[in-house]
């Protein structure tokens, strides 16, 4: 007969307690009268749960007395302290060395290992746990414990769960009635105590828990990784975190992104549904909004949260490439005008630094192409997620490099506004080395890249003048190049030296980089010496309090230039011009300003002008001559521009297409158009625009060759020819200046334009004279044309003989349609005018 069940007493609880708990020889298990350490064995606990297996199987009220012993061993732990040395790994009693140099379980999970107890202990220790779990006791010598993984521990790869599905129920049922806490270490625990046949439903359970609380994303998600998920059931756990992405913690994203792009796809179509599904739904700018709300406002969380978001997608890529491929199809088959956003950004400099260059390049080179990446999303992600943004420097670099070669405008464009923001956003590492390869960009001789170079230092050193400061060094290497450098950049080049020296460079130096640049005039270099020379004399003023010291020393610099540029026409012009330009820009303070009318533009009258006097006609001029071209009536302090005689006096039959350089200072016509445009911007500047105290050059004559020696140029010499048709090209450019001056500067980024006043004057006597200046260069035109046309003579012409305008290009006056406005004016007639006027 099958013994009959005793009832339970206090006794009979004692005596289960007292099978497995007498002190016996060889089986004596107790606690520590400091209850700092943890439960003492008094022998090994293999051998120890040997014996108490065999006492309790052999108790006379075997099976009850396990639930007996269970009841007891409740009772037991029912002090927190006892509870708490249960459930640490026992120590061995100083007289027990069989077990030396190896930690014992804790006494706990030596119960749980023996099947009759499992069931009913692992339930009363869930149901403990549902009851602390809002505490956190104090326990003397210990302080305050949190309960929930010392518990859960317990179960974590036991040798064997007798009955795993109600074990999983039961902890599911606590799940239910538990704080997050406690709920998330035991989500975490369910992979090591279920057996395979659970995967499928247990998989279905997290689900619905995540869709229900997305809070325990992680240790769902954590849990999912380590279980076997069936195929059909994978696209719907994906469906589920792909949902919860906007709504989940920041700090969660990592965990999520990495089982999406490892564990949530099993073929490349489902990849890409997944890329594409995470790039609909993870935005990082949403994400730095949210990290400030959760963190209040701790940024140094929120740039760790982004690194390992980037982190994971880059884990991904390296492990599989199927992820690789699926971000790239994901990104190129976006919808034109559907811009890309900053982590698709990001996502091409991880792939570009994992060796996926060419494809990565390609795909950056089309939707700059397609206007889908722009230099705003960079902006935004080099400003915003800065750290990331740095730890993928290397690649952001060398993309940058490759699109600045491009032949493409809208490509170079954006490189250099990559060069721009990311100086600006990044650290003093990146600086330099930005600094480095933009000079190293220079010196490569591709048009393109120098001049996006030049853009993007010369805004530098413009906006970020603090920032630039430390790396003067590096753009003096520039200087090497200079040989190879057309003005415009020379230009570039020397505003960028000064504007980084203007507040760190003494008088003495300002001094000696002038002369460095006046040396270089000597030496044939005359538009590096000249732009050089100019940028730095106006880069030592002192703002609008300039002292007389200071003053001096700028006067000193210009006469120092003036006088080294005077004797190569080509660079005297050069400065004239450059000079003014910057006083148009308004970049010459008005003391230099006042000096430089007074003296420097004196000399166009001493060098241009002598009194109308049509017998005297004195002089080495090999040509027939007279006056020419003369609006006003002839009157004896009548005025004339005597053109022939200078370039008789510059001419030289060995050079027949140059003028003579020598130290003896010679005013060279080649500079006088450059210089009457100094004039005129000087006298407009400081009369408001008007220009009446110059106005009689508008209509002075000129002395030229006559005009019937086209006719017979076959028949003259050589250098007679040449010598007519120079006339002739210098007298069209003093047209050309007389009535249009166009001066363009690059300071400050902006470019200014300036009509000359003659064509925009309202006198009428003044629009009257432009219209006839403007029918003087037609026909000068046309002269020239035959001239040329004429020139050719039998036999063959030597080099020296030919007048070739290539030559002239750097000194022909720009023109522009703009002059022609004056054809707006109407019918002038004779009565409004002060002379006799042809140009009616």
């Amino acid at each position: 007969m099958p013994r009959s069940k005793r009832k339970s007493s206090g006794n009979q609880d004692q005596t289960g307690l007292s099978a497995v708990s007498k002190r016996k020889k060889g089986n004596e298990i107790k606690e520590n009268e400091n209850l700092e350490d943890a439960t003492i064995f008094g022998q090994e606990p293999t051998q120890f749960l040997k014996n108490l297996k065999s006492a309790l199987k052999k108790h006379p009220d075997y099976p009850e007395v396990m639930d007996q012993f269970v009841d007891c061993f409740c009772a037991h732990a029912d002090d927190v302290s006892r509870f708490h040395l249960s459930l640490v790994p026992c120590v061995m009693s100083s007289d027990c060395d069989s077990f030396a140099g190896c930690t014992p379980d804790s006494l706990v999970r030596l119960l749980l290992s023996i099947d009759d107890l499992q069931a009913k202990l692992g339930s009363h220790l869930l149901e403990k746990l549902a009851e602390i779990a809002e505490d956190s006791p104090v326990i003397k010598g210990v302080g305050k414990v949190n309960f929930s993984p010392l518990i859960m521990n317990q179960f974590r790869w036991l040798d064997n769960i007798v009955n795993s599905e109600e074990l999983v129920e039961k902890m599911f049922e606590i799940i239910s009635v538990t704080p997050a806490v406690v709920q998330s270490e035991i989500i975490m625990c369910l992979p090591e105590v279920i057996d395979d046949s659970q995967h499928y439903d247990i998989t279905h359970k997290l689900r619905d828990l995540l869709n229900d609380n997305n809070a325990l994303a992680v240790p769902i998600i954590d849990a999912l990784t380590m279980l076997d998920i069936k195929s059909d059931l994978l696209s719907e756990v994906r469906a589920s975190v792909v949902q919860s992405l906007p709504s989940v913690s920041a700090e969660d994203l990592p965990v999520m992104l990495k089982f999406l792009l490892l564990r949530s796809f099993s073929s490349s179509s489902e990849a890409i549904e997944t890329v594409n599904e995470v790039r609909l739904n993870l935005d990082l700018q949403s994400l730095v909004q949210l990290v400030d709300k959760q963190r209040c406002k701790d940024k140094k969380s929120n740039a760790d949260i982004e690194v390992l978001i980037i982190d994971g997608i880059k884990t991904a890529m390296r492990f599989q490439k199927i992820v690789s491929e699926a971000w790239l199809k994901s990104i190129d088959k976006t919808p034109s005008n559907s811009n890309l956003s900053v982590l698709d950004l990001l996502v091409l400099f991880v792939m570009h630094s994992i060796n996926w260059k060419k494809p990565t390049e390609s795909l950056i080179r089309n939707k700059i192409r397609s206007g889908d990446l722009t230099s705003l999303l960079f902006l935004e992600t080099a400003s915003q997620h800065t750290q990331v943004t740095q730890d993928y420097f290397p690649a952001v670099l060398r993309i940058a490099e490759i699109l600045l070669r491009s032949p493409e405008p809208n490509i170079n464009l954006f490189a250099c506004d990559v060069y721009k923001h990311a100086f600006t956003h990044l650290d003093v590492y990146c600086r330099q080395e930005i600094v480095s390869i933009l000079v190293t960009h220079i010196g490569s001789g591709s048009a393109m890249e120098v001049d996006g170079s030049f853009d993007v230092l010369l805004f530098l050193v413009l906006e970020e003048s603090e920032k630039m400061a430390p790396f003067g060094v590096f753009i003096k290497g520039i200087l090497d190049y200079v040989a190879n450098l057309n003005m415009s950049q020379i230009r570039k080049l020397y505003c960028i030296l000064s504007n980084l020296a203007l507040n760190s460079s003494s008088d003495e130096s300002v001094i000696q980089i002038s002369e460095n640049g006046c040396d270089w005039c000597c030496y044939g270099n005359e538009e590096f010496g000249c732009m050089e020379s100019l940028f730095w004399v106006l880069r030592a003023e002192d703002g609008e309090d300039m002292s007389e010291e200071r003053l001096q020393m700028v006067i000193s610099l210009l006469q120092l230039v003036y006088s080294c540029v005077g004797r190569v026409p080509q660079a005297c012009g050069l400065f004239l011009d450059e000079l003014a330009a910057v006083i148009l820009a308004g970049k010459v303070h008005p003391k230099v300003q006042t000096w430089i009318s007074d003296n420097v533009i004196s000399d166009f009258q001493d060098n241009f002008i002598s009194d109308l006097d049509p017998k005297n006609k004195k002089g080495l001029i090999p040509l027939p001559w007279s006056i020419q071209y003369g609006l006003d009536e002839e009157a004896e302090d009548s005025i004339v521009i005597n053109l022939i005689q200078l370039l008789a006096a510059n001419f030289s039959i060995n050079n027949a297409i140059h003028f003579t350089t020598s130290k003896a200072k010679l005013a060279s016509p080649l500079c006088m158009a450059s210089q009457f445009r100094l004039l005129h911007v000087c006298e407009s500047q400081q009369h408001g625009g008007d220009l009446e105290g110059i106005n009689a050059l508008l209509g002075c004559a000129l002395t030229l060759p006559e005009a019937g020696l086209v006719e017979k140029l076959k028949s003259m010499k050589e250098t007679e020819q040449v010598m007519f048709c120079q006339a002739l090209f210098l007298a069209l450019n003093w047209f050309r200046e007389v009535i249009y001056t166009r001066c363009s500067v690059i300071s400050d980024l902006t470019y200014f334009q300036l009509l000359n006043a003659f064509s925009t004057q309202t006198d009428p006597e003044m629009k009257a004279k432009v219209i006839a200046r403007l029918h003087d260069i037609t026909k000068l035109h046309s002269l020239i044309e035959a001239a040329l046309s004429g020139k050719e003579t039998a036999g063959t012409a030597t080099s020296r003989a030919d007048f070739k305008l290539s030559d002239y290009r750097h000194f022909l006056r720009e023109i522009d349609l703009g002059v022609f406005e004056v054809l707006r004016t109407g019918v002038i007639t004779k009565a409004a005018l002060d002379t006799n006027n042809e140009a009616k």
